[in-house]
C-alpha cells in the first residue's frame, strides 16, 4: 500500500506540474481561463462585455487577481475594458477581435493536442479515464472539505 501512496503523491504532482499552456504561444493557463468566461458569459446583445466582479466570481477568484489578469490581458490588445455609464464603480470586459483570435487559436492548439495524447492512449480507453478521473477529483475534494470542517471544529474547541 506504501508504494500505491507514493505513486499517488507523484502523479498528483506530476498533474500539478505539467503546464499544458507552454504550448499556446502568448496565452497562459490564467489568461486562457480569462478568455473562455468572458466570453462564455457575454450577453450577445451586450455591447458592454461582463462585469469584472461578476467574472471574478465566474473564475473563483478575488477581483485583484483578475484585475492583474485583466491588465496584462488588455496591454496585449485581447480585451477591452469599459466604465458602466449608469454605475462608475464597475467595469465591464470584453474581447477585442485579437482577444477572440487568440483564444480561438488556443482552443486549436490544445484540441490537436489532446486529440494526439487520446489517439496514444487509445480511444476505447479515454472515456473510462476521464470517469475514473472525474470520479478520483470527487473523493478527493470531499475528503479535503471534510478534513477541513474537521480542523475548524478542532480549533473552535481549543
Amino acid at each position: 500500500m506504501e508504494d500505491e501512496r507514493m505513486r499517488f503523491i507523484r502523479v498528483v504532482e506530476g498533474f500539478r506540474r505539467t503546464n499544458l499552456f507552454c504550448i499556446v504561444p502568448g496565452l497562459g493557463q490564467n489568461d486562457y481561463a480569462v478568455l473562455k468566461a468572458i466570453e462564455r458569459e457575454m450577453k450577445e446583445d451586450s455591447e458592454e462585455g461582463i462585469r469584472v466582479s461578476e467574472l471574478a466570481r465566474i473564475c473563483g477568484c478575488h477581483v485583484p487577481l483578475v484585475s492583474r489578469s485583466l491588465r496584462i490581458l488588455e496591454e496585449k490588445g485581447l480585451i477591452r475594458r469599459t466604465v458602466d455609464r449608469k454605475d462608475r464603480r464597475n467595469t465591464f470586459v470584453s474581447l477585442t477581435p485579437e482577444g477572440q483570435k487568440a483564444r480561438e487559436e488556443a482552443d486549436c492548439i490544445l484540441a490537436d493536442f489532446t486529440d494526439a495524447v487520446f489517439e496514444r492512449m487509445g480511444k476505447e480507453h479515454v472515456h473510462e479515464f476521464n470517469s475514473m478521473l472525474m470520479n478520483f477529483l470527487e473523493m478527493i475534494g470531499r475528503e479535503l472539505e471534510k478534513r477541513n470542517e474537521d480542523a475548524k471544529k478542532g480549533c473552535a474547541k481549543q
